[in-house]
């Protein structure tokens, strides 16, 4: 697994020196999902790394969603983050809270994902929530490609501190998920808005369906 990881991050890397912009990183995931009476559970670890060498940022996250109607589906998670950085590391702690919409338009599916993060880092906190509209076409069953776009608001003073635009595609092979994709965001920065680019995948294991 430790070899699939630094066979991936340095392929992603190669291709940052190709890219211009003013940062990027390439990321991976690997993870576990399991659904039990209406209830599904969700563990992954993700690595990003930025293309600079800059940091490395290690992210432990765990979600259990509840299905209350046939289109929504609410959920509780939590999420803590090291970031590896040239003078120490920075550590972040979230507990989250989702909603989700989804509605089926013939081959394509609209998903409408909603999230409150309470962050605690270095001994400060903040909200922040995120909304995130998804659209998949979903006419084959092995491959789903997709494209989403997420905002980023911080609730202290109701700022737009992040877009993100996405693009990828999802494969189904058994009892395996993989997600390939790209994207695109700008961060408010001081006194311009900073762009970032990056490459990703993503392995996520289902143990059960029942």
């Amino acid at each position: 697994m430790h070899l699939i990881r630094i066979i991936l991050v340095s392929g992603f890397l190669c291709i940052a020196q190709y890219i211009q912009a003013q940062s990027f990183e390439a990321r991976e995931t690997i993870g576990i999902q399991s659904r039990w009476k209406g209830m599904q559970f969700t563990l992954v670890n993700n690595n990003a790394f930025s293309s600079h060498g800059s940091w490395i940022r290690d992210i432990t996250r765990m979600t259990l969603f509840f299905s209350t109607q046939k289109r929504f589906n609410f959920g509780v998670g939590y999420q803590q983050i090291y970031t590896n950085i040239s003078d120490g590391t920075s550590k972040e702690y979230r507990p989250l809270l989702f909603l989700r919409y989804q509605k089926d338009l013939g081959v394509f599916q609209l998903r409408n994902f909603s999230t409150m993060e309470l962050r605690y880092l270095e001994g400060e906190h903040s909200k922040r929530y995120r909304n995130q509209l998804d659209l998949r076409y979903r006419r084959h069953e092995i491959i789903q490609p997709f494209v989403l776009t997420e905002a980023f608001i911080h609730m202290g003073d109701m700022r737009h501190v992040r877009q993100r635009v996405m693009i990828g595609t999802r494969v189904f092979i058994n009892k395996l998920i993989l997600n390939f994709f790209s994207f695109y965001e700008k961060d408010k920065g001081s006194p311009s808005w900073i762009e970032r680019t990056a490459l990703g995948v993503a392995a996520i294991y289902r143990l059960s369906d029942t």
